[in-house]
C-alpha cells in the first residue's frame, strides 16, 4: 500500500466516526460526556420447575428448615416418660433395631433406645409417642433385619403428615 491510499482511507475513517457520531444532550441542551448505563438483570421464571441456577442440596436444607419451624414442638424424653412411660414416651428417631423375631402371636421387634439405654419390644400395630410401627421384617442370610413405621408429624396449624419410616438392623 501506498502512502496516499493509507493517507485516504485514515481521512474516510475520520470523517464516518465524525458524521455518524451522536451528541447526548441533556435537558438544557448541552452535551453530556458520561456514558449511560443500562442495567438489565435476568430473572428466572420457573413456572413449576426447579431453577436449574440453585445449588439443589443448599435448597433441600432450606425447605426442611422451613418446614420444621412450621412442627409443633415435641417435649423434652423426661416429659414424655412422666407422662407415657416405657416404649410409648419414645420417639421413632430415638429407637435402634435389634432384631425382629417370628412368634406365634406374630412378629416382635426388639429396639434399643438411645436415651435411656434400656431394650424394648414392639409387636406390629403398637404405638410409640409419635408412629405406630407398621411391618416387620425378618433378617436372613441376604440382609438384616427391618421394621417400617408410620411417623406422625403435627404442625401448628394443626394437620398432620404421615411418613413412612423405615429402619434397618445395624450390624
Amino acid at each position: 500500500m501506498n502512502k496516499k491510499s493509507v493517507l485516504l482511507l485514515l481521512f474516510l475513517f475520520l470523517i464516518g466516526s465524525f458524521l455518524f457520531s451522536q451528541d447526548v444532550k441533556n435537558d438544557e441542551g448541552s452535551s453530556n460526556e458520561e456514558p449511560i448505563i443500562i442495567k438489565h438483570r435476568a430473572a428466572y421464571n420457573p413456572a413449576g420447575r426447579i431453577d436449574p441456577f440453585v445449588n439443589l442440596i443448599e435448597r433441600k436444607k432450606l425447605l426442611n428448615k422451613k418446614e420444621e419451624a412450621k412442627l409443633k414442638k415435641i417435649p423434652s424424653f423426661e416429659e414424655r416418660q412422666s407422662k407415657y412411660p416405657g416404649i410409648r414416651g419414645i420417639l421413632v428417631s430415638e429407637l435402634n433395631l435389634v432384631g425382629v423375631v417370628d412368634t406365634p402371636r406374630g412378629k416382635v421387634a426388639m429396639f434399643n433406645c438411645v436415651k435411656d439405654n434400656m431394650s424394648y419390644f414392639l409387636k406390629v400395630g403398637e404405638r410409640v409417642y409419635n408412629g405406630v410401627l407398621k411391618e416387620a421384617y425378618l433378617g436372613s442370610e441376604m440382609g438384616n433385619a427391618s421394621v417400617v413405621f408410620d411417623k406422625v408429624l403435627e404442625y401448628t396449624d394443626g394437620h398432620v403428615k404421615h411418613i413412612r419410616v423405615v429402619i434397618k438392623q445395624e450390624d
